[in-house]
């Protein structure tokens, strides 16, 4: 899927060039960045020929359609390859929804995108969406002002369990 998410498109058209398009979670300048991880670049074809790959056919043969899980590992035959998106009302997120939904849709993933309050998106775990881990997608602004990186927000400890919330 990644090859299929226009990402230099968001950076020109809605972050004005500003920015790079970053190639992990720790930015450029940062000490612990590794100038050796090869960027994903935006190519469809690549990303259309993996999705098939998996699985995930183009079984009406029309690209403006989801997918369908044909011989998905896990995934009941059928199922559309459409996934929920979740972001803010702002109109920098309403840009990238934008530019993200008409890219993934040329590889035949649909997006399901619903906006929400900043409330209701960063509402703290386990029934938020963003601290809860209830999303497919989601977009969402982070702030760092320290120099390690917070590691700490994506291990498997933060998922809100029985015995964690």
């Amino acid at each position: 899927m990644a090859y299929c998410l226009d990402r230099q498109s968001v950076v020109n058209n809605v972050l004005f060039g500003l920015t790079t398009v970053p190639t992990t979670y720790i930015p450029v300048a940062h000490p612990l960045y590794d100038p050796n991880i090869e960027p994903v670049i935006f190519e469809p074809t690549t990303g259309i020929s993996l999705l098939e790959q998996a699985g995930w056919k183009d079984t009406d043969g029309d690209p403006a359609t989801p997918r369908q899980a044909v011989t998905v590992e896990n995934v009941a035959a059928g199922t559309p390859l459409q996934l929920n998106y979740y972001t803010t009302t702002a109109t920098q997120r309403r840009q990238v929804v934008e530019i993200l939904q008409q890219s993934l849709a040329q590889c035949g993933i649909g997006l399901n995108v619903q906006y929400y309050s900043q409330n209701d998106l960063y509402a703290p775990g386990p029934e938020g969406l963003l601290f809860g881990r209830r999303f497919d997608l989601i977009e969402y602004a982070m702030g760092v002002n320290s120099i390690e990186p917070p590691c700490g927000w994506f291990t498997t400890e933060e998922i809100p369990t029985a015995g964690n919330s």
